[in-house]
C-alpha cells in the first residue's frame, strides 16, 4: 500500500481505533518515502439524524426494524452511537470533528433510510453548515 495507494479507506470504528488505523497507513507511506499529503484518509460510517433527539431515535428505529440481523433495539442503538454520526445536528457535527481531528480528510455517509430523503436534505442545511473546513 506505501507505494500505491492514493486513498486509505476504512469502514466504521471509534475515533481512537480509525487514528490508529491511518497511521499504519500513513507508516507504509514514510517507509517508501512518500509524502503523507499523496495519500487521502477517509472513513465510511452510518448516518442517522434528526431535528430532535425524538426525531433521530424514530428514525434509528426505523432502521433498526429494517435490519433482519439487527437484535435488541437498545444494543443496536448503543453500538450505532459508539461509532457513526448520528443524533442531532450539533451532535452529529461534533462527531464530524472528532473525525477530522482523528485524520479523516473524507467521509463516506451511508444511509439506510433510502425513501427518507428529508434526512438527507435536514444534513445538507442542517449539519454540514455546523461543520468548520
Amino acid at each position: 500500500m506505501g507505494r500505491w495507494a492514493d486513498e486509505f479507506n476504512t469502514v466504521g470504528g471509534k475515533t481512537d481505533e480509525v487514528r490508529k488505523r491511518f497511521e499504519r497507513a500513513r507508516s507504509g507511506i514514510e517507509a517508501v518515502g512518500r509524502e503523507q499529503r499523496t495519500l487521502v484518509t477517509s472513513l465510511m460510517t452510518w448516518c442517522f439524524v434528526g431535528e430532535t433527539h425524538e426525531d433521530y431515535l424514530t428514525r434509528l428505529r426505523r432502521a433498526h426494524a429494517a435490519d433482519p440481523v439487527a437484535g435488541p433495539f437498545d444494543a443496536y442503538r448503543a453500538d450505532v452511537e459508539a461509532d457513526c454520526i448520528v443524533g442531532t445536528p450539533e451532535r452529529a457535527a461534533d462527531r464530524l470533528a472528532e473525525y477530522s481531528a482523528a485524520g479523516v480528510q473524507r467521509i463516506l455517509l451511508n444511509h439506510g433510510l433510502f425513501d427518507d430523503h428529508q434526512m438527507l436534505e435536514f444534513f445538507a442545511t442542517q449539519v454540514f453548515p455546523k461543520v468548520e473546513g
